[in-house]
């Protein structure tokens, strides 16, 4: 919404320099990265720049209960939790009390200012490459809602996201000069592998508000 764009080539640089700034913090791939951020150009780079370098991502559900939160932070074994600044003390209170070390990343998730000043403190530049994950690597772990029960977590390896990415862009013909909207909140699978997977997959774009708005929806 802000008019910040990045091209398909932008976006791999910018995957590239999250997954420096991770190993700067001491992550390794195969560590698990969980999100607690709202729709953002941000959080579009940390989503998919740590499934670029090979790590597996946690986006996790805003209108979860704190308990629900804690539980899935703790659970998913989250080595970094990537949060937006208004989330940054409730989620530090909730992993205190983790038996393990967690780093806290608070990160601004419609701007990308912070991912230059991290590479640049790390000593990594957007040239980093990092060897390509394996098919079976898990990527993503997700959540259900935990309406009746605690909530359970669901893996996918990256090449169940590629594979369900394409079919998805198959099923709807979408081709490169299609562009999606994404409305929908990244943390939920739906917004997740439809309108943010399927359509760079299939070499097209997507743009995204931070939230749905009739008023605006029809808007040039």
């Amino acid at each position: 919404e802000g008019g910040l764009t990045l091209t398909h080539g932008e976006l791999a640089a910018r995957c590239r320099e999250f997954g420096a700034l991770l190993r700067g913090l001491g992550s390794a791939p195969g560590d698990h990265v969980s999100v607690v951020m709202p729709n953002g150009i941000g959080t579009l780079v940390v989503l998919l720049g740590a499934l670029y370098g090979g790590w597996c991502v946690n986006p996790v559900n805003l209108l979860s209960q704190p308990e629900q939160m804690r539980y899935v932070l703790d659970h998913a074994d989250a080595r970094v939790v990537a949060v937006a600044p208004e989330w940054a003390e409730r989620v530090r209170a909730m992993v205190a009390g983790i038996d393990r070390e967690v780093t806290v990343l608070v990160l601004e998730p419609d701007s990308l200012a912070w991912l230059e000043a991290g590479v640049a403190c790390g000593g990594a530049g957007r040239d980093t490459e990092l060897p390509p994950p394996s098919p079976r690597t898990l990527g993503l772990l997700m959540y259900t809602s935990g309406t009746t029960g605690r909530p359970k977590g669901v893996m996918l390896s990256q090449s169940n996201l590629a594979a369900n990415a394409l079919a998805i862009g198959a099923e709807h013909r979408l081709t490169p000069s299609d562009r999606v909207l994404a409305v929908l909140p990244l943390y939920h699978i739906n917004a997740f592998a439809v309108t943010m997977l399927a359509p760079l997959a299939t070499g097209g774009s997507l743009v995204m508000p931070p939230r749905f708005s009739a008023s605006a929806f029809w808007e040039p």
